[in-house]
């Protein structure tokens, strides 16, 4: 979608077929994620009865898994406004930009200065780390009320995200005074949107279907799997894009060409919807036959997954410089997205693979031994 936006494809102001086609059924893909990050950290957590190793070690694994490459992130932005001469050229971030951006509270920051730049103005894709950090914070203690109690961990994580957005929708004047009057209300909208209890909804319904995920492998063959996941596939598909039509109907209005999505999360009750259908695509897939699962689970999504991250924290910049530097057009054609896609995504893949091999890994690699000698 960066790269779509990017190639002129979406832009302001066009509010065309392909563009709405585009919104509604991949603009608010960060909201899967989340989803998809609830089901893969709860379902161990539900077959062990517990998390592994408790609540210090999660963190500590947690951190290890997102912090180093994402500090490496942070220096090579540093290094390129430094070093790359471009005629659009960013200001060198002072020491106490990075170290809003080290501890992660970037978003926090913009609360209360909205014009504080995330990723420096070159990577505002950054703006999802605290986010993760906010959910991962409060997992431990919710995935036991999720393991108790579910349905009412589920309400629990509802009410977190509708009172807030609630409160971000008829609240602007508290909005308004934490920023200092210094910002529009929509944009005030978008940036307290951006916080993690907007997704609380998001990464409960991905734990929640973990747990029907494992009911059903346990007990397996059951009506409500051989009838009832089919049907709720079909109805979730039509929820996805019912909600998202609502999505981009909000998100082709951007007006800066960066606040599409954010415009179309602000919405409450088609996000909610929409969520909710993730999580069931996310089960139906899951439990789904082999054909079905294969389109997710094969060798290039495996070394997808495991350069994803590197990807995200970087493309942007990479998109800002090459750009630049190789004086790449944007006309809005899908020759101009071939050409951007040439120019951004092998060298973005090339510098994940680096990162997660001597970085990552590592860092992962050396946690665990740590966990292991304090155990013994």
């Amino acid at each position: 979608m960066h790269l779509i936006g990017i190639a002129g494809i979406l832009s302001i102001g066009r509010d065309d077929t392909l563009s709405h086609v585009l919104w509604t059924f991949f603009g608010n893909t960060i909201d899967l994620f989340f989803v998809i990050s609830g089901f893969l950290l709860f379902l161990p957590v539900i077959r062990r009865g517990r998390l592994k190793d408790g609540t210090l070690a999660f963190y500590f694994r947690r951190a290890l898994r997102i912090q180093p490459e994402y500090w490496l992130t942070l220096v090579v932005l540093v290094l390129m406004i430094a070093l790359i001469p471009v005629t659009f050229q960013p200001e060198m971030p002072t020491v106490g930009q990075f170290l809003i951006h080290v501890f992660d509270l970037q978003n926090a920051v913009r609360m209360v200065d909205p014009d504080f730049l995330v990723g420096f103005w070159i990577d505002g894709a950054l703006w999802m780390i605290p986010v993760l950090v906010g959910l991962y914070l409060v997992f431990p203690p919710f995935s036991r009320l999720m393991l108790k109690s579910p349905y009412l961990a589920l309400v629990l994580a509802l009410a977190v995200t509708v009172g807030w957005k609630y409160g971000v929708h008829h609240m602007p004047g508290a909005l308004d005074w934490l920023a200092g009057g210094g910002a529009t209300h929509e944009q005030l909208m978008i940036i307290a949107t951006e916080q993690s209890p907007s997704f609380a909804w998001s990464f409960a319904t991905g734990m929640f279907a973990a747990i029907l995920y494992q009911r059903a492998r346990v007990n397996p063959g059951t009506r409500w799997q051989t009838t009832g996941l089919p049907v709720a596939f079909g109805l979730a598909l039509v929820g996805w894009v019912v909600a998202g039509i609502i999505f981009s109907d909000a998100a082709v209005n951007t007006t800066t060409g960066f606040d599409g999505s954010g415009l179309g999360r602000i919405a409450i009750l088609p996000n909610l919807v929409g969520t909710a259908c993730r999580a069931v695509f996310v089960l139906c897939v899951a439990l789904g036959p082999a054909l079905l699962q294969r389109l997710f689970d094969n060798r290039l999504a495996a070394t997808g997954a495991t350069l994803s991250y590197g990807l995200y924290l970087i493309h942007l910049p990479v998109a800002f410089y090459i750009g630049q530097l190789l004086d790449i057009s944007s006309t809005g054609t899908f020759t101009s997205l071939l050409v951007w896609t040439a120019a951004v995504v092998p060298l973005s893949l090339a510098w994940a693979w680096v990162s997660n091999r001597f970085v990552g890994k590592p860092a992962i690699a050396w946690g665990e031994k740590r966990l292991k000698d304090q155990s013994n």
